[in-house]
């Protein structure tokens, strides 16, 4: 089904690496799959991330190339069950309208 111009598209995707992909119309792109790395060191990040994505987009908030990307480090791990400095985590995000400019 398509979504009609003009309307908002939120883009739920497991993986981030979907975000290359995603048209500049869309509002933010949420995914997880990344799981912070699981293993965040400071001044280095995550070492190691699965999947194809890039290690930038292991966690958090992402702008690139004008489009929004969300990820979250999730509940559980991938590979080795362990974590280190990466808690797991439900994110409650807000989306709203941006403000339209008085006139």
């Amino acid at each position: 089904m398509a979504v009609p111009n003009g309307e908002p598209v939120i883009v739920l995707a497991h993986d981030p690496v979907v975000f290359f992909d995603v048209p500049a119309r869309a509002v933010v792109t949420l995914a997880g799959h990344m799981h912070g790395g699981q293993v965040y060191l400071p001044w280095i990040g995550a070492p190691i991330t699965p999947g194809r994505a890039p290690r930038r987009f292991a966690y958090g908030h992402i702008r690139e190339s004008g489009k929004q990307l969300y990820v979250t480090a999730g509940l559980g791990t991938s590979i080795l069950p362990l974590r280190f400095n990466m808690p797991p985590e439900v994110v409650f995000l807000t989306l709203a309208a941006p403000e339209q400019a008085m006139e």
